[in-house]
Parts: structure tokens; sequence; C-alpha cells
């Protein structure tokens, strides 16, 4: 059974499509294209998979940075009421600190390279960050920008006179909602066509564009100070309990790791001290937002037949950790593991990863799978690839062999050799315990 098509169809299916944000406004300037969103019109096509796949991503990737600000920041930071104008046009507030105004805006990776190399914002983030500020009586914003892509991101201040674009913002604001109210004629621009999902549907009277919102009376700089703390409070993770199990082999380790002394620490229970950067940190959060997403759809359409994060537990090489899927038919057993990856790397793409192969391996066999379906999703784009592999009993031997060699030097007293390659050690949890004899102190 393949799992994309049922994945893509859930998501089409569960899509509505008829929410009205601030960003919607702010990024096309009709507004009648947003008052057949808002009366529920039939779209001339459906949303496909990938894209709503890619909003979801934006969703979660902004909550995710909300959260990094709140426990960064405590009770500095201000939680502001959801806000709507209108009463149906949700705003998208994320809160502030002190006089400021905090804004997140999640970007495709051309996007925000363009903008890391100009050292400014879009022309819509900025109309959007200033309306928001000026509904708040703000008169400074920090704007968060991250790469949808690879999670790197940068924060930026932007200052002037925010009213002059907020108030034309607000105009459009104010005409959407008379048309909805029935006090406006049906006036579309023509500007927006191109792009609409409504073209069947249009009986709007077409006219120019109207002049790009005022954004030159605002002054967007990088400023580094908001991502450096948050930076910092993203290292200082390293320093709690990540409630991972001990005293056993994680799947996700040992098919990636070739040092058989790491893992042995492992078996043992010893202390980990992670070092895990601000910048990885994010990459791994945001691919359990992936996880979410994919295994949400595959749960909602297969029901019973699907069970997630299945626990193994295998005694004789101790193995513990959690398949991301297992699929029951008739049939045959099928275990899900999902791989979030950027646009280069997706391209790439022609079979399932070798490393990603032996974790799959290490699920499959304590669980009686049969094979394996490898889902990676493109973070830049929603795409799916996926690889069906049956389970190597072969490959799974030597894996075993493996651990199992680890475990019985561990319980004759001794440790297996130590591999002093300073790209593997620098970064390795125990390396306070090995204590490896490279080039500078890790």
């Amino acid at each position: 059974m393949e799992m994309k098509p049922l994945i893509y169809s859930q998501i089409e299916n569960d899509w509505t499509g008829y929410e009205v944000t601030l960003k919607d406004i702010v990024k096309s300037d009709c507004t009648y294209q947003h008052y057949l969103r808002y009366i529920g019109e039939d779209w001339d096509k459906p949303k496909r998979g990938p894209a709503i796949i890619v909003d979801s991503i934006e969703k979660g990737i902004k909550d995710l940075v909300l959260k990094y600000l709140k426990d960064c920041y405590g009770d500095r930071l201000e939680l502001p009421k959801k806000g709507t104008l209108a009463g149906f046009i949700d705003v998208g507030l994320i809160g502030c600190i002190e006089d400021c105004l905090i804004d997140i805006a999640v970007l495709p990776d051309g996007g925000f390279a363009a903008s890391a190399e100009a050292g400014k914002l879009p022309a819509w983030v900025m109309a959007l960050a200033a309306t928001k500020a000026h509904l708040l009586n703000k008169k400074r914003v920090f704007v968060i920008a991250v790469n949808r892509n690879n999670q790197k991101w940068l924060s930026f201040s932007i200052s002037g006179d925010l009213s002059i674009v907020a108030t034309e913002v607000l105009e459009d604001v104010k005409e959407l909602s008379e048309r909805v109210d029935g006090k406006s004629p049906h006036v579309g621009r023509e500007s927006s066509c191109f792009s609409c999902g409504f073209k069947k549907k249009c009986v709007a009277t077409k006219r120019k564009a109207p002049l790009p919102y005022s954004v030159k009376y605002l002054n967007a700089t990088v400023s580094a100070d908001l991502c450096t703390a948050l930076d910092r409070y993203l290292v200082s993770l390293n320093e709690r309990d990540s409630g991972r199990a001990k005293f056993c082999v994680h799947p996700s380790e040992f098919s990636v790791f070739q040092c058989d002394r790491r893992i042995a620490y492992g078996i043992l229970g010893v202390d980990k001290k992670e070092k895990i950067g601000a910048h990885l940190r994010r990459i791994f959060d945001v691919g359990h937002i992936c996880h979410d997403i994919l295994q949400g759809s595959l749960k909602t359409s297969l029901g019973d037949a699907c069970e997630l994060e299945v626990p193994v537990d295998h005694e004789r090489t101790k193995l513990k950790g959690h398949c991301d899927g297992v699929v029951t038919t008739p049939a045959v057993k099928t275990g899900i593991e999902i791989k979030s990856i950027s646009r280069k790397g997706f391209d790439k793409l022609s079979s399932a990863k070798k490393d990603h192969q032996k974790q799959g391996t290490l699920y499959a066999v304590p669980l009686d799978v049969r094979r394996m379906n490898y889902l990676y999703i493109n973070k830049d784009t929603g795409s799916i690839k996926e690889f069906v592999v049956p389970i190597s009993k072969g490959l799974w031997h030597d894996l075993a062999a493996r651990a199992e060699s680890i475990i019985k030097e561990t319980k004759n007293g001794s440790m297996p050799e130590r591999i002093t390659k300073e790209y593997l050690c620098r970064q390795c949890p125990y390396a306070w315990s090995c204590k490896p004899e490279i080039g500078s102190k890790v």
C-alpha cells in the first residue's frame, strides 16, 4: 500500500480554504477575491496537497517560534488576545515586548536568501507588521524571518511612520467589510486575475491595481539581538534532561554513528552532555512538525489500521525506540518512517537513504513488519517522495550482530576501541567521559 496518495487525498479533503487573514489582504490587492473566499464560494481548482502542507508547516513554525519566545522572555512577552478585524479577518498577532511588536515571517528558501543578501524584508512583510503594530499602538517592530527550507533565521527592526502604510491596508480591510455587508459594489483588481482561484465565479468589474503600499516610509534593518537571545535559549536546552530512555540502544543513533564506543556509553547509561546547536535544534523541531502533519493525515485516513509511534523494545539487542507508524492490513504489515528534508536533498533522492533503511530495519524486525515505507517531505514545497523497501534479513543480522558484540563487551567490563575523529568527537554527548585526544578540547 502506498501512503503518499492517501496523505494527499486526506489533506485535500480536510482543507476548507475559506478563512481570510490580514496577510491574505496584504499579499493580494483584490478584495473581491477575499469576499468570494469568505462567503464559501467553490474554488475553480481546490488547493493541492503540497501547497496545503506548506501552509501547515508555516503555521507550525510560527507556533514553534512563539513557544521559543514564551520560554525565553517569560512574562516580558505580552500575548495579545486573538485579534480580528471586521469580525472575521484574523490579524495573526504574535506578541509584544515592552513598546515593540514581535512578528514572525516564514519565507521560502529563495525569498529568505534574497532578504538575507539585501538586508531587507519583502514589502508585504513590512506592510503586514506595520499594520499589526499600528493596531496595538506600538511604534517599533521586530520581525523574525525564518527560512522554511532550512530553518536559518534573521531578525529585523522596522521603524518609521507605521501609520501611513497601516492606514492604506485598513482601507482595503474596510472595502472588504463593506462588500460583505452589501454596501460596496463588486469591484476586483485585474492585477490579481492571473493567480485567482475564482476566475469562473468572478462577476466583478475589473479596475487597475492601486499603487503599492507606502513601505518607503518604513526603515527595516537587520538586528541580531532577538535571534541571538533566542539562540542562547536554544543552546541552554542542552542542560535539560531530554527524557530519552537510558541503558539501551536507540535505533536513530545506532544507524547513523559508527562509533561503537558511543553506543556502549548509551548501554551503560552514562549521562549525556548534549551539544546540539541552536540551528540544529530548530531543524529537529521542524522535523517533528512535519511528522505530525503526515502522521495525522495517515491516522485520519486509515483509522484503527494505522498505529502511530509504535514502541520497540528488543531485549536481546537492547533496542528501544518508536516507529513512526505501522499499518496493518489482512495482506501485509507495513512500517512507516518519515523524514523531513531540504529542497536540495529532496531533489537528489532516488531511493531511501542507507542510514534510514538501517533505522527502519531496526524497528521492523522486532515488530514483525515485512516492509518499510520511507516518506520524505520537502520542507520548502510540501512535496513527498515515497520508497517502499522490503525488509532485509541480512541487514538485520549485521546490525544485530554489531549490537550484541557491543553489549557483550560492556558485560565483560571493557569498552570498544576509541575512534578519534574530530568531526565525530566534537559533537559527541559522551566526549566528557571518553576524553578523546584530538586537536583541542571537546
